[in-house]
């Protein structure tokens, strides 16, 4: 599906171009919420039709059951020729797949606030050296002199 293809190309960190990642993420993050928007306006036009669709073939079955092969108009009768017309089944079933795409997008949303936090987290790593060469090739000597001095150390037995 596009949504989860698109989403998971723009949603990705590139660690050696974090300021391209910064300078992008608020108009990715944008355009997803918008698309978001944008489904979830298309889900509830789709109810209010369907509520309306619903509404106006009920009145035509109670003022005509007879082109409905009714003898007698009941509720029960009224809701299974509902439930079972082939209009208002295609309406549910865009009304299942819109809400489907509605909460994929809910969730790429979500996944650009997590984004966030990890370029921030990211960056504060980069600011710190962390992903510098130089400074764990200069740690690395400390770390093993540190290491062999405590293997060194006589720690007593528990008995």
């Amino acid at each position: 599906m596009e949504i989860i293809e698109q989403s998971t190309e723009d949603i990705k960190i590139h660690r050696d171009h974090l300021e391209d990642d910064w300078e992008s993420h608020s108009e990715l993050a944008l355009n997803w919420h918008l698309k978001y928007a944008e489904f979830v306006y298309r889900r509830d036009n789709l109810k209010e039709s369907l509520s309306i669709e619903e509404a106006k073939l009920a009145q035509h079955i109670r003022s005509k059951p007879e082109d409905f092969g009714l003898l007698k108009i009941t509720e029960g009768s009224v809701f299974e020729l509902l439930k079972t017309n082939d209009r208002l089944q295609e309406f549910r079933q865009d009304l299942i797949t819109t809400e489907y795409e509605v909460n994929l997008l809910k969730g790429v949303t979500i996944a650009f606030d997590h984004r966030k936090k990890a370029l921030e987290e990211l960056v504060s790593l980069y600011i710190a050296g962390y992903f510098s060469p130089k400074l764990k090739a200069e740690l690395k000597p400390d770390i093993d002199t540190q290491v062999a001095s405590l293997n060194k150390l006589k720690l007593p037995r528990k008995l």
